[in-house]
């Protein structure tokens, strides 16, 4: 988990109310500045009231790390119900997350660590995992489908659900990306690869912002030079125009 100090920026449009705002994701969610707001959660920070971001995302993440991180980050912290508010965008479904012994890691430039003696073991990314190189893990890889993977990522989101509801935190889920759109990974739509009584659960995790974070930046030519992942001020424009009215309606209904 990372706690940034980083200046308030812009002024508060809604104060929703709670002082800790808790995100899990992986590279469009992640903060690459330590000093300076540059994706939506910092800005939604300024943008909702909030006083601090617990920051469980990471680079490369995927569902599993992202569900793993934030449990045993509310078990290890103890949070306030009442004054914190959960929001996940969940990454890839095409991706293999572990904890692992910190040793076991290549040279990747990103690590998320437990605790000292355990770390985020990962394989998504832009080809720069920190598993990337392990022959156990390819062979595992070898043996999944995108039905099962759709199945272990179902269940790994509802399980964060679960664990969210009994322990009565707020919370939203969104997606990071449309799905019917190309990109440049190899993520595909669970729900085609799901039963459809199925289907209609996972729909209903997850909160339809009024525009699509990946669609509403692609279109507006508000893109980092790969062409994939939204610059700073698609981050900026998306949680001001999408994130936070999406929000103030979803909340309203809690």
């Amino acid at each position: 988990m990372k706690i940034r100090n980083i200046k308030k920026q812009f002024d508060t449009i809604h104060d929703f109310g709670f002082e800790n705002l808790l995100i899990g994701g992986c590279s469009f969610t992640y903060n690459n500045s330590e000093s300076d707001s540059c994706t939506w959660p910092y800005y939604l920070r300024d943008l909702g009231g909030f006083k601090t971001v617990y920051d469980f995302s990471m680079i490369g993440a995927g569902n599993t790390h992202i569900k793993n991180s934030i449990i045993y980050g509310m078990e290890k912290f103890q949070f306030d119900t009442a004054n914190t508010l959960v929001i996940v965008q969940w990454a890839g479904h095409d991706r293999d997350d572990y904890i692992v012994d910190p040793t076991s890691l290549n040279d990747y430039p990103y690590r998320y660590h437990y605790e000292d003696n355990a770390a985020a073991g990962i394989t998504g990314g832009q080809g720069m995992a920190n598993l990337e190189n392990s022959e156990p893990i390819k062979q595992i890889q070898q043996i999944k489908n995108k039905t099962s993977r759709s199945i272990e990522n179902y269940i790994t989101i509802k399980s964060l659900e679960s664990y969210l509801t009994l322990n009565n935190f707020k919370f939203v889920f969104f997606e990071y990306r449309d799905y019917s759109l190309p990109g440049r990974d190899s993520n595909f739509d669970p729900k085609l690869f799901l039963p459809p009584a199925i289907t209609e659960k996972y729909q209903n995790m997850m909160t339809v912002m009024q525009q699509n974070f990946y669609r509403f930046c692609l279109y507006r030519d508000l893109m980092e030079d790969d062409d994939f992942h939204p610059n700073p001020s698609g981050h900026l424009t998306w949680a001001r125009e999408s994130l936070l009215p999406s929000l103030v309606d979803k909340l309203a209904k809690m």
